[in-house]
Order: structure tokens, then sequence, then C-alpha cells
């Protein structure tokens, strides 16, 4: 198995895995398990426009994780 034979696979069957993709999240989204208010990107590679610098301030990396905390906090409350 290796990158192009993934590659043809997927693009030779990209109806039906996108049907499976949505079916699934659908489930999901019925049971309660995950809410779609929130945007995701899947694992393809973007290129980052960010500098070096953009991430790795303390306060800034303050600010990231108390961001995420009160998301995560919000998740958990609606999941109740």
């Amino acid at each position: 198995m290796n990158y192009h034979s993934l590659s043809n696979f997927r693009i030779a069957h990209m109806a039906v895995l996108e049907r499976l993709l949505a079916q699934g999240v659908a489930s999901m989204v019925q049971a309660g398990l995950v809410s779609v208010d929130t945007l995701a990107q899947d694992g393809l590679r973007v290129r980052a426009g960010a500098g070096a610098s953009s991430f790795r301030r303390r306060p800034r990396l303050g600010e990231l994780h108390a961001a995420a905390q009160v998301r995560w906090s919000a998740c958990v409350l609606k999941s109740r």
C-alpha cells in the first residue's frame, strides 16, 4: 500500500466515500455525539501562511489555551 494506490482508490470511489462520510457524521449528530457548530478541516496538507514566531510566544500560547478551554467547556456542557 502506498500513497498512489490510496489516492487512486480515493479518486475512483469518491462518490461512495463522500456518501459514507456524510452518513457517518449524520448518525453521530443524531446520536448526540457531535455537533455541526464547529467547522473542521480534513487531513489534506495545506501550506501555512503564519510566520515562525506566530505561536511561540508565551502570551499568545496563553490566549490560545484559554480559548481552547472555553470552547471545550461549551462542548462538554452541550453534550450533557
